[in-house]
């Protein structure tokens, strides 16, 4: 059977099958082959939805569920603090599945959900017989909560947001292998698929052509993602949820209108908000905030921060050597013992911030409790004048109820380190 040549895999819960389209009107957009499907698997979704899909041109929608018993094991043996929150989130788990359309296609293209393309997403099939992005500065063993006997963890870890993988791969084997070590490793697994994929890279010794972060998987708030060929909206603002980043990204929010006029469902907002909601802030209690990172943005946002209503309990940092010490008169802690303080934010002060955002969700830290302090409010960044910064980081802050009142604008706004970070372009 002669296979075709390329295919697109993007995988989506129901609830975000808006988010899929929207890659899928992208590659339509900037594609330059003509002989390509983009596949998108959904678990379950709306008529509604599933008519829009086939409206888009290459598109194929298939509707893909992991058996009961699998969902099952796997829902129980993962960690209760890994990325591993819900069923919905199995279909990361579809990751696994590039190497099995590779029975039927030349080239597959594995692409998370949640970015936005700006060029040409074919080019990606020219690195062959596989490449991923970097995970930089992160190693394997970020992936598990120990150590996987007879593997590397300390080698460089890829980020499995893209895979272009080509049939010259080991496909067939390395289907049985994920599947087998998900549900072996399942235990020590902190991602979700991702681990495992690092994991095939060194037991099948694969040359990886490694796609350069900031042109292939950019961070949505890297200075420079005009430039890029991918921008990941990795952290907690997902661009559906952030009309700052609408406003960044337009072309995020035109092939959205585009899909609401193909007759699909929007973006459900609720969720979001009701998390934002939930959280109690008394006004007659002093916030309780950590700060991740000890460094010079950390110092900037201490004296911004207004001890008449917060307290700080501890700051956070990786080095060993600093868990000894006391940074501005407090505790300085690893990661493993952010829950052994109490805090209603912790406050992120360094960077790369999507990559800390999402090892705080892997030690079970709520996504709205969590504060992309020093660059998701880039916006401000975009603009020449710099009067409005004030504004630009005060609405940021209404994300956070009670932080708008512990937080001296001014203090913040004119330190040397936000004017950096804002620099207009």
């Amino acid at each position: 059977m002669s296979k075709k040549k390329l295919a697109f895999l993007v995988a989506t819960s129901s609830d975000l099958i808006f988010a899929a389209a929207n890659v899928a009107l992208a590659i339509n957009q900037y594609a330059s082959a003509q002989d390509y499907d983009v596949i998108i698997y959904y678990d379950n979704a709306n008529q509604q939805d599933i008519d829009a899909l086939f409206k888009i041109p290459h598109c194929i929608p298939q509707q893909f569920k992991f058996s009961q018993e699998f969902t099952e094991s796997i829902m129980q043996r993962f960690p209760p603090y890994s990325r591993l929150k819900s069923t919905n989130d199995m279909m990361a788990f579809c990751h696994f599945e590039i190497f099995s359309l590779l029975n039927f296609y030349n080239t597959v293209i594995w692409l998370d959900n949640d970015i936005s393309i700006q060029s040409d997403p074919c080019e990606l099939a020219t690195y062959i017989p596989l490449a991923i992005p970097d995970d930089n500065p992160w190693k394997v063993q970020i992936n598990f909560v120990k150590a996987i006997p007879g593997y590397d963890m300390d080698r460089q870890s890829f980020c499995s947001s893209i895979i272009v993988a080509h049939d010259k791969l080991p496909h067939k084997e390395l289907y049985d292998f994920c599947y087998k070590k998900i549900y072996h490793y399942a235990p020590y697994c902190l991602n979700r698929d991702q681990g495992i994929i690092n994991l095939a890279v060194q037991h099948f010794n694969l040359h990886v052509s490694v796609l350069h972060s900031s042109i292939w998987n950019c961070p949505s708030y890297f200075h420079k993602h005009k430039q890029a060929k991918i921008v990941h909206f990795g952290g907690n603002n997902k661009i559906w949820f952030d009309k700052n980043l609408t406003y960044k990204f337009p072309e995020w929010e035109t092939r959205h209108n585009a899909w609401l006029a193909l007759g699909g469902r929007d973006a459900n907002n609720t969720k979001q908000q009701n998390s934002l909601s939930n959280l109690a802030c008394n006004k007659n209690e002093k916030l309780q905030v950590m700060v991740f990172g000890t460094g010079q943005m950390a110092s900037y946002i201490v004296k911004a921060i207004k001890t008449n209503n917060a307290h700080i309990e501890a700051y956070i940092n990786d080095c060993q050597e600093m868990h000894q010490a006391l940074f501005a008169g407090r505790p300085v802690i690893p990661m493993e013992k952010i829950n052994t303080f109490p805090f209603d934010y912790i406050l992120i002060a360094c960077r790369p911030n999507e990559t800390i955002q999402a090892r705080l969700r892997v030690f079970g830290v709520p996504e709205h409790k969590i504060v992309p302090f020093d660059v998701e409010m880039l916006l401000a960044g975009e603009s020449a004048y710099w009067s409005c910064f004030h504004a630009d980081v005060w609405n940021y802050l209404e994300n956070f109820p009670g932080l708008q009142e512990c937080i001296d604008i001014n203090a913040l706004c004119n330190s040397d380190w936000i004017k950096h970070v804002f620099k207009p372009f």
